[in-house]
Parts: C-alpha cells; sequence; structure tokens
C-alpha cells in the first residue's frame, strides 16, 4: 500500500481486534468475526514483521533453541535473512491458533490470504471505527515503537530489531520527527536549586 500510515495507539490496537474478533455491522453489512485477520495484525504488532512476511510465515519459520524460539525468514522487500527472538508467550498464542486451524503442516503458510484482502478488510473495520491513515504498516509500527519505548528509547537498538539502515529513517518512523526532538530538548532541563 503506497500510502503513508500513521503509527495507531494501544487503545485502538485494542478496539481494531476486538472488533474484529466480535464482528461489526456497517452501512447494511454484516461482518463476522475475523479471527484470520485478527491474528495476522497481532503477529505484525509482536513480531514487527512487514505483512508480506506475516502471509509467509510458516511453522518451520519457527524454532525452538534452549528455553526461547527464534524466527528465521527472507524478508521479500529487502531479500534479506532476518533471524531473531520471539516472545516465547507470543510464540504458544500461535501454536495455539494453529492448533485450532488445523495447520499441522510445518511448511504449510500459516495464513492462506493475499495482502490485497487483509489491507481491504482493515480498511473497512477502520471505516467503521473512523479511524484514519491506519494499514497493516501501522501494526509493524506500533511494534516499532514499543521496542524504543521498552528499550528505554534506545533507537540503535531499535533501528536494528527493524533493520533499518539509519536511526533518522527509525525516528521517522516511530513518529519522533525533527519538531518532537525539537519539543523533549526544549522541554529537557536539569538546572540544580542552590
Amino acid at each position: 500500500m503506497n500510502k503513508q500510515t500513521r503509527l495507531i495507539t494501544q487503545e485502538e490496537y485494542e478496539l481494531i481486534l476486538k472488533t474484529l474478533r466480535n464482528g461489526y455491522e456497517h452501512n447494511g453489512v454484516v461482518r463476522k468475526p475475523n479471527e484470520k485477520l485478527c491474528m495476522i495484525l497481532i503477529c505484525e504488532a509482536n513480531l514487527g514483521c512487514r505483512i508480506s512476511d506475516v502471509l509467509s510465515l510458516k511453522l518451520s519459520s519457527f524454532q525452538m533453541l534452549d528455553s526461547r524460539c527464534v524466527i528465521n525468514i527472507t524478508e521479500k522487500k529487502t531479500g534479506k535473512e532476518r533471524k531473531f527472538s520471539c516472545n516465547i508467550q507470543f510464540y504458544n498464542f500461535l501454536l495455539e491458533y494453529c492448533i485450532r486451524k488445523g495447520i499441522t503442516n510445518k511448511n504449510r503458510r500459516i495464513f492462506d490470504i493475499h495482502e490485497r484482502a487483509v489491507q481491504k478488510s482493515l480498511k473497512q473495520v477502520c471505516e467503521y471505527l473512523q479511524l484514519e491513515e491506519i494499514g497493516s504498516h501501522s501494526f509493524r509500527k506500533f511494534f516499532a515503537t514499543n521496542v524504543y519505548t521498552k528499550s528505554n528509547f534506545n533507537i540503535a537498538y531499535t533501528q536494528r530489531v527493524l533493520m533499518h539502515s539509519s536511526p533518522a529513517t527509525t525516528l521517522r518512523y516511530i513518529g519522533m520527527e525533527e519538531k518532537e526532538l525539537e519539543r523533549i530538548l526544549q522541554e529537557t532541563v536539569n538546572i540544580p536549586k542552590f
């Protein structure tokens, strides 16, 4: 999707997923609960992968090494190999989904859906919720912002996780524009009281 998407908030994330999980009616059309789309967006928000890479995931993409789960993929956009850890709680959540859906073949894609269908369904739910400028990439930005915050605002670490070429790209990506940096600098003061 070429249109610029924005970062979503925690509240928007939860609202979108809840609406998809429960189903909704918009403009006289009933939309059934959509667990698959929910899971795809949860994957993007927890792995930080682009939608094309989430849709390529197979059970064989995940490996248990000692007590941690490691994902090994080749990014579709860059062609780069990417190997990274994933939260074991998330991995178990994904396994439960696969069991419920009868996905046992380790070499079968977990999600048999095309990117356009994901974008279309997400657009419909966002129109219903009156949320603008949200696409699947908003969930990758959500992941990036959470990593940035939980890493104590370590931009180098966040850049590495996203495989960006520069910190400036990552800062723009998570919504930290020059104006915001300037505001932070103006509000940062540490003058001792004598």
